[in-house]
């Protein structure tokens, strides 16, 4: 302890990484303390069940265009996985000392400079930190969240101003989900849809199935999780991962607290976002796997209740009761195009982008 001690008042430039983990209400109060005591800048991924409104989201967006005066000195991480690849890529490719904290088990080196693994669990920790931490460099500190706020405050403007799109749609929907319950979220563009806008709140548990990143599995993990709580559970779904895993609702139980949203651009659109498959020839055909299935088939077969909508004011209509009680589960399709959810992105990212490189 001692040794730790005099290492971490060598640092004033601390990111404090939480990974993919359960809820965890002390916590998440240690960092939100921690935070507001200025000894760390604290990153959070929406699947940390950590984000609060002190907490920096949209680091996705605005790490492309990171200036020196945001490179920290020490990475403290603790939990698994991580989605947002900016991040990662931005803590790789600099030589920045890393902490890893866990009390026991294998620990991958995700941003390849591991100094240190520390054998306890994170809450011990952060106690720890609470007394012993320095105060942040104020030009670092205020670099992070100055890029923060730019992105909080005029990402809604935008989506405003957005066609009618999966990002534009999701926005609506994370705004009316419910204050408690349990939100499972598909791969592909789900997650990172979701990660994008942001989702955190003390009486929610968020849930995805990471580790390999696949789509398979989603809608079996949402089924098994209605047996154990009678909280609502909520779906947010592609079309690829929700068609592919549609056996998970054959079975004789009802599920009555099954919330299910169902984003269907007609294939995997998430190839049209990453660089090297966008450029290929062969994206439609072989990346992107074109299909022409909606929900109402599935719902009918299951007794699902179903509506399906194509534009924002049939989506407020249909989400003014899709969270009440019901003796059935629900299913909400939201049918877009694969192109304009490409462009609405890529717009919208530019344009946070472009504000950020300004400030």
């Amino acid at each position: 302890v001692v040794q730790l001690k005099t290492q971490l008042k060598k640092y004033k430039k601390i990111l404090l990484v939480p990974g993919q983990q359960r809820p965890d209400l002390k916590i998440k109060h240690l960092l939100k303390s921690i935070a507001a005591n200025h000894q760390a800048i604290v990153i959070t991924d929406a699947i940390s069940n950590m984000s609060q409104d002190n907490t920096i989201k949209h680091h996705d967006i605005f790490l492309i265009n990171q200036s020196e005066e945001m490179v920290p000195e020490l990475i403290i991480s603790f939990g698994k996985s991580i989605i947002s690849k900016a991040l990662k890529l931005f803590l790789r490719k600099n030589n920045i000392a890393h902490w890893h904290i866990q009390p026991e088990g294998q620990v991958p080196d995700t941003f390849q400079n591991l100094n240190q693994i520390i054998r306890l669990n994170p809450e011990s920790f952060l106690d720890f930190f609470k007394i012993e931490a320095n105060k942040l460099d104020p030009t670092f500190e205020n670099r992070w969240r100055k890029a923060d706020e730019i992105v909080k405050n005029k990402l809604p403007a935008l989506l405003d101003q957005a066609p009618f799109s999966e990002l534009k749609t999701l926005d609506k929907v994370l705004k009316a989900l419910p204050t408690y319950g349990k939100i499972h979220i598909a791969n592909s563009m789900a997650v990172r849809n979701v990660n994008f806008l942001g989702l955190g709140g003390d009486d929610l548990e968020i849930i995805c199935n990471r580790g390999t990143s696949g789509i398979d599995g989603s809608n079996s993990t949402a089924v098994g999780c209605t047996f154990t709580t009678k909280e609502p559970v909520v779906l947010l779904t592609g079309d690829m991962a929700f068609f592919y895993d549609r056996n998970a609702f054959w079975h004789q139980y009802n599920l009555p607290n099954l919330r299910i949203i169902l984003f269907n651009n007609q294939g995997g659109g998430i190839f049209r976002m990453i660089d090297g498959p966008s450029k290929l020839p062969e994206l439609d055909e072989y990346f992107e796997t074109k299909q022409k299935l909606d929900g109402k088939h599935l719902a009918d077969e299951f007794n699902f209740q179903y509506q399906i909508v194509k534009s924002m004011d049939e989506l407020q209509s249909g989400l003014q009761t899709f969270f009440d009680k019901s003796l059935n589960p629900k299913l909400l399709e939201i049918k877009c195009d694969s192109e304009t959810n490409t462009n609405t992105l890529k717009m919208i990212k530019e344009a946070l982008q472009k504000s950020n490189t300004k400030a």
